[in-house]
């Protein structure tokens, strides 16, 4: 199988993300470092590393189009995508083969993750993906249940089935991959924890505008391939996406924008009249006063 790690040119996690494959219980795995950035410090480190890493120059446009680049150079049946910050726990290939193994019809299955800090320190934080082997199309519709990529071990001629990733999509790249591919395969799930997921202020989901955007596109992207009758599911996330994306923009006091969104989930049947009305009055008054009466509520008595 065919571990896959983009790299932006960012080093400072990347070894421990490399030697957390090499350490893994399972032998059975290769290595292809995807060196997005053409950064003679990833080069360099690939070749000091003393594990076995395929390192191939990725196009320069981002993690979707440099996983793309990997799976290219994978010589694997079987793809996992490890994000340069994360690590793998060290039974995480053996845990996810052990769900397939267990599910022979599934051609994909998915782990668990937990959370630490930039040093590596384990966090509190807990992901609110809840799934189990089978059929959970109507789940992910909802929200992605999946986490980061490296959660995923999946079949390579599934991958390129869908297409891959979006070329050049920022966000929302790997819910669309998974969702396209839920859509038709049941998954095997496993209780283990497989990834570790770096929470450090250099990370991408930081950016809340573009993961707002990204998640908007999928919905729309997937809407119109659905299954029949799920339509309704796509309406409810979607509204739910926008109420969120709009109150973000209202506390970054951007009221236009906030209405725009706030109007949009309204439309989709996701927004109860008394939280429209509620929010349409504070988007009117002066952003200033708002603030003040909002910190006012939640004073103690």
């Amino acid at each position: 199988m065919s571990v896959i790690v983009p790299c932006g040119g960012r080093v400072r996690y990347l070894e421990a993300a490399l030697r957390s494959v090499a350490a893994q219980t399972d032998p059975d795995w290769e290595i292809v470092l995807v060196n997005d950035a053409r950064s003679p410090e990833v080069t360099a480190l690939a070749h000091r590393l003393g594990v076995p890493v395929t390192a191939v120059d990725g196009p320069g446009q981002g993690p979707a189009s440099a996983r793309n680049a990997g799976i290219t150079a994978a010589r694997g049946v079987w793809l996992l995508f490890l994000d340069d910050d994360d690590l793998l726990t060290p039974d995480a290939i053996a845990a996810l083969r052990t769900a397939l193994d267990r599910n022979p019809e599934s051609a994909w299955a998915a782990g668990r993750l937990a959370y630490i800090d930039a040093a590596g320190a384990p966090l509190a934080n807990v992901h609110p993906g809840r799934f189990a082997t089978g059929d959970i199309y109507g789940a992910m519709i909802l929200n992605c249940q999946l986490g980061p990529p490296a959660t995923v071990l999946v079949r390579k001629d599934l991958v390129l089935r869908q297409g891959g990733f979006a070329a050049g999509w920022r966000f929302g790249e790997d819910y669309d991959l998974w969702l396209g591919i839920a859509r038709d395969e049941p998954i095997a799930a496993t209780d283990r924890v497989v990834v570790l997921y770096r929470v450090h202020p250099d990370q991408a989901s930081a950016n809340w505008r573009e993961v707002h955007e990204g998640l908007l596109r999928v919905l729309e992207k997937h809407r119109t391939r659905a299954r029949p009758g799920s339509e309704s599911r796509f309406d409810a996330s979607e509204a739910a996406v926008l109420v969120s994306y709009g109150d973000g923009l209202y506390l970054n006091n951007e009221m236009v924008a906030a209405r725009i969104r706030w109007r949009a989930a309204r439309r989709k049947g996701g927004l109860p009249l008394r939280s429209a009305l509620s929010r349409w009055f504070k988007s009117h008054i002066p952003f200033s006063i708002a603030r003040a009466m909002r910190h006012a509520k939640a004073r103690p008595a």
